[in-house]
């Protein structure tokens, strides 16, 4: 895939908690880029529900979105250092059950990429952008709003995937 990119905060879509990381920015045939977690205004159970990837990649293939990065939040970065994080990615195989239809749940195959990146890495996506990611790392690290914005990159990737039955 080659595609431009958009940072969306959180990647979150929760409209009963009158929150929207979509709302009036067009993330169609886009690479989202968005912090993990979800905002802090959040009560805890929502928050777990809407920080997760399966919730976050289906909001993002609902808004017409074809890749996703991912930028690990402040609380990640303290609690995991990124050596240790990167050390076992892509090591263990993604797992997910098969449903009726025969397709593997919570998979979407809109999503042509899908990429976690370093805090060294995350600040290239932003060179030349309206936000500075530092700014928007101090803002997620103290709670604060996020805006939403285009960036001025193209993200190309190419990825393969396997799927197999194992019980």
């Amino acid at each position: 895939v080659r595609a431009p990119a958009v940072f969306v905060g959180y990647g979150v879509h929760a409209p009963e908690l009158e929150h929207d990381d979509f709302a009036g920015i067009d993330v169609k045939g886009k690479v989202v880029v968005a912090f993990s977690g979800a905002p802090p205004s959040f009560g805890a159970n929502e928050r777990a529900y809407h920080s997760t990837g399966s919730v976050k990649a289906k909001a993002a293939v609902e808004h017409g979105a074809v890749g996703w990065i991912g930028l690990r939040a402040a609380h990640q970065i303290e609690r995991y250092p990124w050596q240790d994080w990167s050390r076992n990615a892509g090591l263990r195989p993604t797992m997910a059950w098969i449903g009726a239809d025969g397709a593997a749940a919570d998979f979407h195959p809109e999503l042509k990429v899908s990429v976690s990146l370093s805090e060294s890495a995350a600040p290239f996506l932003f060179e030349g952008a309206k936000h500075p990611y530092s700014a928007l790392a101090k803002l997620q690290a103290n709670g604060e709003p996020l805006p939403r914005f285009a960036l001025p990159v193209q993200i190309s990737s190419a990825k393969t995937s396997r799927i197999e039955r194992i019980s």
